[in-house]
């Protein structure tokens, strides 16, 4: 990885061993990040109602780990399960202890299957609305479709950014996947509006990873966010206990 590319600085959807499907332990994941020259990892473990998940006290340490681990900086966070009705699994008073929330679409109890293309929009638009969601992961999924210029309009409505998930073109290498990710890029450029590429980490080699998305996809590297960006982007929409300060 090249240190002084401002694309390879940061990686905010990364899973813990706490997650329950994923391998490493939070300082064997900065310890990796540093080695990478990674700035920032964000560890964003899965919400409670994922088969494996962490008890919802578990993001009480948010507040406890260290700001740098290994000269990288590190928020605490979680990737939140988003329910049919838009509600999010992690308590009010756990979310306001978070550095940063994510939130996407997974299989769990809280989601029922089969659902169509408006249910599946509906429920992240709702999910959106939601002022301590930062982002919304893989918001295309072939499992979970969704109305992609709904998305995209809903996100910069309520100011929440939409990803690009390397991990979905590594596993999930599809031509609908490809095409609406690819309609999703268009359009946040028509509308000069910056979007995060996360790598979806779930062992500590796969870190920073963004190559297979932008193999797959046409993108403009000045609208992906970069390190200064995303402390910008998430200093000015809440406070944050660990970052100190709003606005």
């Amino acid at each position: 990885m090249k240190k002084n590319n401002p694309l390879n600085e940061i990686d905010l959807h990364v899973h813990s061993v706490v997650s329950g499907h994923a391998a490493n332990t939070i300082y064997e994941l900065a310890r990796e990040a540093s080695r990478k020259n990674l700035k920032l990892i964000a560890i964003t473990d899965h919400g409670p109602s994922l088969d494996g998940g962490p008890d919802k006290s578990y993001f009480w340490l948010a507040v406890k780990v260290p700001l740098f681990l290994y000269k990288t900086q590190i928020l605490m966070g979680c990737e939140a399960n988003i329910a049919l009705n838009g509600s999010i699994d992690l308590d009010k008073n756990f979310c306001e202890m978070q550095d940063i929330i994510i939130a996407g679409i997974h299989d769990v109890p809280t989601y029922p299957k089969n659902t169509s293309v408006r249910q599946n929009t509906n429920a992240i638009i709702k999910c959106m609305k939601n002022k301590y969601v930062d982002i919304i992961t893989h918001p295309y999924r072939e499992s979970f479709p969704v109305d992609v210029k709904a998305i995209v309009k809903a996100s910069i409505e309520n100011n929440v950014l939409l990803e690009v998930n390397d991990s979905i073109f590594r596993l999930e290498h599809t031509s609908k996947t490809i095409k609406n990710t690819q309609k999703m890029v268009d359009m946040l450029k028509s509308y000069s509006r910056k979007f995060v590429i996360n790598s979806d980490t779930h062992i500590a080699n796969e870190l920073g990873l963004k190559q297979n998305a932008m193999n797959a996809l046409n993108i403009n590297h000045n609208l992906v966010m970069t390190h200064k960006d995303i402390l910008k982007f998430l200093l000015e929409k809440r406070y944050r206990p660990k970052l100190k300060c709003k606005n």
